[in-house]
């Protein structure tokens, strides 16, 4: 079922001249804007690794909309009890991970929305939450990954040289399972590449620094 968050995004990546709900190629697409398919994901970036690359062969650019959520407010539906969930931005690699092999491709743009939500939750059973609805509260902003340098630019300090997976858990104050994801999308989307070990861990170059 459609969530109230995808059907806002929707609407706005739609704007007055898109259609919504269209069929391309064998696949139901959010929204045809002339020539650019808009493909709302608010679920895994794992499940669009057969649409996105046979929209692509079939002529048309794809424009895939990842909402991320910053903030959720929840929102017990039988109490009315609020609270927020906060995540790191980072997190969005452990999405981004799915990306590769067909990220970057001429004619794919994904747009990286960072949001505050609201979610609608009802309790079912003592410790399982049954999510009703999302509804977005704002966005943060937005990050266009075009190509593999533009995943640089989520990161929040900037990387000069040569780095494992270990020094980026150390700069970014992140788990070493996190770092390894930043690495391996880093590497597999061509942003940077492989090169030798450095006490036991794997060395990455940037491909600027190559």
């Amino acid at each position: 079922m459609e969530t109230s968050l995808h059907g806002t995004l929707k609407r706005l990546y739609c704007g007055e001249h898109g259609v919504t709900e269209c069929r391309l190629g064998g696949y139901r697409v959010d929204a045809l804007v002339g020539e650019t398919a808009v493909e709302i994901q608010a679920g895994s970036l794992a499940a669009l690794r057969e649409k996105v690359p046979r929209l692509l062969q079939s002529g048309h650019r794809v424009l895939v909309v990842k909402p991320f959520p910053l903030v959720t407010v929840a929102v017990n539906l039988a109490s009315g009890r609020r609270w927020r969930q906060v995540r790191c931005a980072l997190e969005v690699f452990e999405d981004l991970v799915h990306i590769p092999p067909w990220f970057p491709s001429p004619g794919l743009t994904i747009d990286l929305v960072f949001v505050e939500q609201m979610e609608l939750r009802r309790r079912r059973g003592k410790r399982r939450w049954i999510v009703e609805d999302r509804k977005l509260i704002r966005i943060d902003r937005v990050a266009r990954l075009q190509g593999a340098a533009d995943l640089w630019g989520l990161l929040p300090h900037e990387v000069r040289g040569p780095f494992t997976t270990r020094l980026l858990a150390q700069i970014f104050s992140c788990p070493i399972w996190l770092a390894r994801m930043i690495a391996y999308t880093l590497s597999r989307s061509g942003a940077a590449r492989r090169h030798g070990t450095e006490n036991r861990y794997v060395r990455y170059v940037p491909i600027a620094c190559a």
